[in-house]
């Protein structure tokens, strides 16, 4: 017989292998919700971390926030305290949100140079005519993260890819809307002729135009995002807080049928607020 000391420690470990357990099996149907939410997930998580050339894949990613959402659910039964799982969306949703973050500060990093690597390409071109040249040199001459994005365009090119099409991978790569402006305009002057220098000098003066007129939407909704994070993110721990203080105060919600319906409606209805937050505050130029 096991002695009791040792009876909360396996019990935690069956339930952690249970729940990873379960959620690898409902991940491996291959025509089911979860499966499809699982590789929509992964792909992104994927294409996130090999944008900001990270060390951890996403199948490590995803396995550590498994295992610690395991283990958190482990710790919420066997010491029957429910704050614990309360940390479970916590575990989910912050790495993914930290990584979006990081993503998102490399890409307006990147949108920030392209005006003046415009007009550095510009005056490359005006030393060259040949515009695969004139990319090298001006690649040289532009901090990161931009250099390293046209470095790899340029070793795409090098290693036999068309020029248009090194250019159109490196913007369905980037999603940014600038970088689309930019090399599109490359793009189609250089297919029709005209002179090429001065088109990306207009641009590029365009360009630095769009990211102050961004810049001053974004300065006057930053304030307002803030606070629906904020807003957003209060209720768990304030439920944790409240649990921990007294813990029979928000019993009839985990052990009551009533309890779980207004709890998934209360979840409910914060995705909807959360969801419309985030509408009425992305404001597009």
């Amino acid at each position: 017989m096991i002695a009791s000391p040792l009876v909360p420690i396996v019990a935690s470990v069956l339930i952690a292998f249970g729940t990873v357990f379960s959620a690898w099996l409902s991940a491996s149907a291959a025509t089911g919700p979860v499966a499809r939410l699982f590789r929509s997930y992964f792909v992104r998580l994927d294409w996130d971390l090999r944008f900001l050339k990270s060390t951890v894949t996403a199948r490590q990613a995803i396995g550590l926030q498994v295992l610690g959402s395991a283990a958190l659910l482990a710790l919420a039964v066997v010491r029957d305290q429910w704050t614990w799982a309360t940390l479970i969306p916590v575990v989910c949703f912050v790495p993914q949100g930290l990584i979006a973050r990081k993503r998102i500060l490399r890409i307006v990093a990147l949108e920030g140079q392209i005006d003046t690597w415009l007009v550095i390409l510009a005056n490359s071109l005006r030393a060259t005519p040949a515009l695969g040249e004139a990319l090298a040199s001006s690649a040289r001459l532009v901090p990161p993260p931009l250099s390293d994005e046209l470095q790899l365009a340029l070793r795409e090119y090098q290693l036999g890819a068309p020029l248009d099409v090194a250019l159109r991978t490196m913007v369905v790569r980037l999603k940014s809307r600038t970088v689309n402006v930019a090399l599109g305009t490359l793009r189609i002057a250089r297919n029709t002729g005209g002179n090429l220098p001065e088109t990306l000098e207009v641009s590029a003066a365009a360009l630095r135009e769009m990211a102050r007129l961004e810049g001053v939407v974004r300065t006057k909704t930053a304030e307002g995002k803030a606070q629906s994070v904020v807003v957003a993110a209060m209720p768990f721990p304030l439920i944790g807080l409240l649990n921990y203080l007294n813990p029979k105060l928000l019993e009839p919600l985990w052990n009551t049928l009533e309890g779980y319906g207004l709890c998934f409606v209360a979840f409910l209805l914060w995705l909807v607020a959360l969801f419309w937050s985030r509408k009425i505050l992305d404001v597009d130029i």
